[in-house]
C-alpha cells in the first residue's frame, strides 16, 4: 500500500468512527430523554399517590371521629336505657306495692312497656349505625393497606 492509500484508509476508518461515535451519541441522547420521560412519569404517578394516600388518611380520620362520635352516643343511649331500666324496676315495685289500686297500676304498666319498646327501638337503631360505621372503618383499613401495598410495590 502506497503511503496516500493508508493516508485514505486512516481517514475513511476516522471518518466510519465518528459515524459511529455520533450515532452511539444520539442513541444515548434518546436514551436520556426516555429515562427523563420515565422519571418525570413516575414522579408524577408518586405524587398522585401521595395525594390519594393523604386524601384516604383524612377520610379515615373522620371515620375515626365518626366513629368515636357513635360510640359516644352509643355509650350515653346505654346509660339512659340503664336509667330507665332502673326507673323501671322501681315503678314495677311501687305497682306491687299498689295492689289495691289495680286501675292505675294497669295504665302504668302499660306506660312503662311503651317506653321499653322506644327504648329497644332506640336502642336498635343506635346498634345498627354503630355496625355501619364499624363495617366503614374495616373498609376504609382494607383500602389503606392495599394502597400501602400498592406504595411500596412501587
Amino acid at each position: 500500500m502506497t503511503e496516500a492509500q493508508i493516508h485514505e484508509f486512516e481517514n475513511r476508518k476516522q471518518k466510519d468512527q465518528l459515524n459511529n461515535f455520533q450515532q452511539l451519541t444520539k442513541k444515548l441522547h434518546v436514551a436520556n430523554e426516555n429515562i427523563e420521560m420515565t422519571n418525570h412519569h413516575f414522579l408524577k404517578t408518586v405524587t398522585e399517590q401521595n395525594m390519594e394516600i393523604e386524601k384516604l388518611r383524612k377520610h379515615l380520620r373522620q371515620a375515626r371521629l365518626d366513629l368515636r362520635v357513635a360510640v359516644s352516643k352509643v355509650e350515653e343511649l346505654t346509660k339512659v336505657t340503664e336509667g330507665l331500666q332502673e326507673q323501671m324496676l322501681k315503678k314495677e315495685e311501687d305497682i306491687m306495692s299498689a295492689q289495691g289500686k289495680e286501675e292505675a297500676s294497669d295504665r302504668r304498666v302499660q306506660q312503662l312497656q311503651s317506653s321499653i319498646k322506644q327504648l329497644e327501638s332506640r336502642l336498635c337503631v343506635a346498634i345498627e349505625e354503630a355496625d355501619v360505621l364499624k363495617t366503614g372503618k374495616s373498609n376504609l383499613e382494607k383500602q389503606i393497606k392495599e394502597l400501602q401495598a400498592k406504595c411500596s410495590e412501587s
